[in-house]
């Protein structure tokens, strides 16, 4: 029907979001992105088999990384689309 078609539409947004892979399920191909910008809430993020090595490099790295993808509002979760390492790092000066 119509109604569900509109409601399966506004359910997702396609959004940007950047932070860091914290705890990572391996099994169930999800994990929590924290540590966002503007003390923004964690995030369950799910990814699939062909993100599953670079997701594990960004986790292993403590990268903060950047990803676009579509957010479910009825079960606040992110289905990855595009992921990758974001320029923001935690600086170590060098004397």
């Amino acid at each position: 029907s119509e109604a569900l078609i509109k409601h399966q539409m506004v359910d997702h947004e396609l959004i940007k979001v950047s932070g860091q892979i914290r705890e990572l399920d391996k099994d169930n191909l999800s994990f929590m992105l924290r540590n966002r910008p503007n003390d923004d809430a964690e995030l369950k993020c799910i990814f699939t088999e062909e993100q599953y090595d670079d997701i594990v490099d960004y986790f292993n790295s403590d990268s903060f990384v950047s990803a676009t993808g579509r957010l479910k509002h009825s079960k606040n979760l992110l289905e990855i689309g595009d992921i990758e390492p974001t320029s923001i790092t935690i600086s170590v000066s060098q004397s």
